[in-house]
């Protein structure tokens, strides 16, 4: 048990937490939720967080004694059922990005003319995107979406855009990877639907799309943003993020 390190948890598809927080149940065989945060030294919204998770992948179950919940791990043979699963999902995501490829292609073919394509830059151009969306005022959807884009922009100007959507009257949907569910969080007032998945996105990407538009942000430290304005490729796109949705969770 020594030689295992959380690194190569991560390999298999834990997050960084996940990972500590199971190798340190792991050290017991079943412990309480208090033996864990005094292991790990990490807070105990983080841990309760994570042990969901893992109890959701189907590698930790418990049981109930006095009055308090004691995690025990399930046999190593889960872990190799998880991992199965995983491979079933992304073969399920290679045909749909094959047939989303297919689309995307033939959409390029059959108006080549009608698609207008321009990058923004930094902050200021972040900014000249969402103003393209309240000018638009039509409900939008979109996927990925990082903690950098918090980061970046601050938690002031997000509330602020979410006040102003309000004010407009279009509401989005937003499909955020499980690690995010604090922030989630944060944003139950705002006039959208949230769901979560374990989907791994690229990392610091994120994909809106509303009306014929879609826009690719890439949150580094000055942000950079396609827009492609083409109702093929927002249509496929659209189709892509409905596969997602079904497949996420509150």
């Amino acid at each position: 048990m020594t030689t295992m390190k959380f690194e190569e948890f991560i390999e298999l598809g834990f997050n960084k937490n996940e990972a500590k927080v199971y190798l340190s149940l792991l050290k017991y065989g079943k412990a309480d939720a208090k033996q864990i945060i005094k292991d790990t030294g990490f807070h105990k919204n983080i841990i309760y967080d994570n042990l969901d998770k893992l109890i959701e992948k189907g590698l930790v179950s418990y049981i109930t004694e006095s009055a308090r919940r004691i995690y025990i791990v399930e046999p190593a043979e889960q872990l190799i059922e998880f991992i199965e699963q995983k491979e079933e999902q992304i073969k399920t995501q290679k045909e749909t990005a094959r047939e989303l490829a297919k689309q995307i292609e033939l959409a390029a073919k059959i108006q080549p003319t009608q698609q207008e394509a321009m990058m923004f830059r930094g902050i200021s151009g972040v900014k000249q995107v969402f103003r393209e969306l309240f000018k638009e005022n039509k409900e939008y959807i979109g996927f990925g979406g990082p903690s950098e884009s918090v980061n970046i922009m601050g938690e002031t100007y997000w509330h602020n855009f979410h006040v102003k959507q309000k004010e407009q009257g279009f509401k989005g949907k937003l499909l955020f990877n499980d690690t995010l569910r604090e922030w989630g969080k944060q944003m139950k007032n705002a006039p959208i639907e949230l769901r979560y998945t374990t989907t791994e996105f690229a990392s610091k990407t994120e994909t809106l799309i509303w009306g014929n538009t879609t826009a690719i942000f890439v949150w580094v430290e000055k942000p950079i943003v396609t827009l492609i304005k083409d109702k093929h490729v927002a249509d496929s796109y659209r189709k892509f993020f409905e596969l997602l949705w079904r497949q996420g969770k509150k």
